[in-house]
């Protein structure tokens, strides 16, 4: 893992010290022949035995770092997204200890209940990454899909805002798996 705002010779010294076998001389030379020493991007990096420096230093200043899944399921209540951050050891848990109305704040939606307003999705992101930040990408990613989602709609929707359909959806869905039934339910409601 490197570090923000490593230098090159810093990012050689926390290679080195995570042991990953480098001649630490030669690699900073290389950087700075190549012009790369101030291209060097933070995060967390895979290495495999062999690597060549060259191929080494490509990957540090194209920022190819590692990153981690997690799969946000539809139909998940609030509570069982922040289980499933919590329980992924890659995370930085800044959460931790904050309860939903805290959360919401931290992401800009004070006053408003979690429910419903984060994508579900598959998420990449690197090691370390906060589970808030990764919750507030599900929330815009979701503010998106509903606002696109409301622009098509029809007119005669009994609705105010994308929100509200937003439930009415969530419960046709609970109503039913088949959409060829979905428009039926959605008709009676």
């Amino acid at each position: 893992s490197i570090k923000p705002g490593s230098s090159l010779r810093s990012a050689t010294r926390q290679m080195v010290e995570s042991g990953v076998e480098l001649n630490a001389w030669e690699f900073n030379l290389l950087g700075r022949l190549l012009g790369k020493a101030g291209s060097i991007k933070a995060g967390s990096y895979e290495v495999g035995r062999g690597v060549t420096p060259l191929a080494l230093l490509n990957k540090l200043t194209a920022g190819e770092v590692s990153q981690v899944e997690l799969v946000l399921i539809e139909g998940w209540t609030f509570r069982q997204m922040r289980a499933a951050l919590d329980a992924e050891g890659e995370v930085r848990h800044d959460s931790a200890g904050l309860n939903d109305a805290a959360i919401m704040a931290r992401l800009g939606a004070a006053g408003r209940s979690p429910e419903g307003l984060f994508f579900p999705d598959t998420y990449l992101f690197g090691k370390g990454t906060s589970d808030l930040d990764i919750l507030k990408r599900a929330f815009r990613a979701m503010d998106r899909q509903l606002q696109t989602t409301w622009q098509g709609r029809a007119p005669d929707l009994p609705y105010r805002n994308p929100y509200e359909a937003l439930i009415m959806a969530s419960v046709i869905e609970k109503e039913t798996g088949q959409a060829t039934d979905r428009a039926l339910i959605g008709g009676v409601f």
